[in-house]
C-alpha cells in the first residue's frame, strides 16, 4: 500500500551550530528564506523533546498484529513512545491502544505491590461509605419581644455524620445471606420558650438513628448467563423509631391550681418495618 502521508521535514541541522547541538545560526535567521515565512525566531529555535535521547526499536506490547514501536529514553528514564515509520506494518501509524502504551510504564495508578485475597473473600462481599458534611445558612429568627436577629446557623436538614455498610456471606449451593447497617445523627433544632426560638439557635439536635436491614436469597443458574432468584428481606428489623424535627407533639395538662400548662417535643415517625418476598431474574 502507498503511503499518502509522507510529509518531508527540515531538518535544521544545517542551520545550528556544533552538528546540530548548539543554538540556531543567526545567518540563517537572517537569510531570504527565513524571512519571508511567517516564523519567529523563537519558534525555530526550539528542539523537540526527544532531542538527544536515546531511541531504539521496539513491537507493540497488545494484540499480535507486531506494530513497530519507537522507545526513546533520557536519563534513564523513558519519554515517549510513537510509530516507527520504517515498519512496513504499521508505517508509522498506532491504534489508540499503541499510541498509550507510555501509560504502562508511567502511570501513577500502576500497581506496584503483589495483591492478597484474603481465605473466605470469594464468599464475603462488602461494601462501607461515610460521608462527614456541614450545611450552614442565614435565617431571620423571631423574639419574643417582636424583633428578629439574623443568625448563620446549621441547616435544619444537615446531618454531620451519614454511614452506610453492607456485608453478605455466600452460603454455598446458590444460598446467600446479607445484611445493612444505616446510621446517621440528628438534624438541628432550637430550644423553645412556649412556642418562641431561644438562642442558641440551632444548637441542639435530635437523637441519632440507626436501623439494620437482613436479606435472604436462593439462586438457580439458567444457562450461561441466565439466574432466578428467591428473595426475602426485612427492612428495620430493629423498629428503631426515627425523631423527624419537622414538627412537635404537644399535649396540654391542667395544673394543680387549675391553669393549664402545655408541653411539647419533637415528633417521631415509626417504628416502621417492611417485611418483603419478591423474585429476581436475569437472562
Amino acid at each position: 500500500m502507498k503511503n499518502l502521508f509522507k510529509v518531508k521535514r527540515h531538518s535544521g541541522t544545517l542551520a545550528r551550530k556544533n552538528n546540530g547541538s548548539g543554538p540556531v545560526d543567526e545567518k540563517y535567521l537572517k537569510s531570504r528564506s527565513v524571512e519571508n515565512q511567517p516564523i519567529s525566531p523563537n519558534t525555530l529555535a526550539k528542539a523537540p523533546r526527544i532531542r538527544g535521547a536515546v531511541g531504539v526499536e521496539s513491537v507493540c506490547p497488545y494484540c499480535a498484529v507486531g506494530c513497530g514501536q519507537l522507545i526513546y529514553t533520557k536519563g534513564g528514564q523513558l519519554i515517549d513512545i510513537e510509530g516507527d515509520p520504517r515498519s512496513p506494518i504499521n508505517e508509522g501509524t498506532l491504534c489508540p491502544k499503541g499510541a498509550d502504551a507510555f501509560q504502562l510504564a508511567v502511570n501513577p495508578h500502576r500497581v506496584t505491590h503483589v495483591l492478597y485475597r484474603a481465605p473466605f473473600s470469594d464468599r464475603l462481599s462488602g461494601w462501607l461509605s461515610y460521608t462527614l458534611s456541614r450545611s450552614t445558612r442565614e435565617a431571620h429568627f423571631s423574639t419574643r419581644s417582636g424583633n428578629e436577629t439574623l443568625e448563620t446557623v446549621p441547616s435544619e436538614f444537615d446531618r454531620t455524620h451519614v454511614l452506610n455498610t453492607s456485608l453478605s456471606y455466600l452460603l454455598g449451593r446458590g444460598w446467600r445471606a446479607g445484611g445493612r447497617f444505616v446510621f446517621y445523627t440528628g438534624t438541628p433544632y432550637s430550644a423553645r420558650d412556649g412556642s418562641w426560638p431561644v438562642p442558641p439557635y440551632n444548637a441542639y439536635r435530635t437523637p441519632a438513628f440507626f436501623r439494620i436491614d437482613v436479606q435472604v436469597e436462593k439462586r438457580w443458574h439458567l444457562g450461561e448467563t441466565g439466574s432466578l432468584a428467591f428473595v426475602r428481606e426485612g427492612l428495620n428489623v430493629t423498629m428503631s423509631k426515627e425523631v423527624t424535627g419537622l414538627g412537635l407533639d404537644c399535649q396540654g395538662k391542667e395544673t394543680a391550681n387549675g391553669g393549664f400548662a402545655t408541653t411539647c417535643q419533637q415528633s417521631t415517625t415509626g417504628p416502621l418495618t417492611i417485611p418483603s418476598v419478591g423474585v429476581e431474574a436475569f437472562f
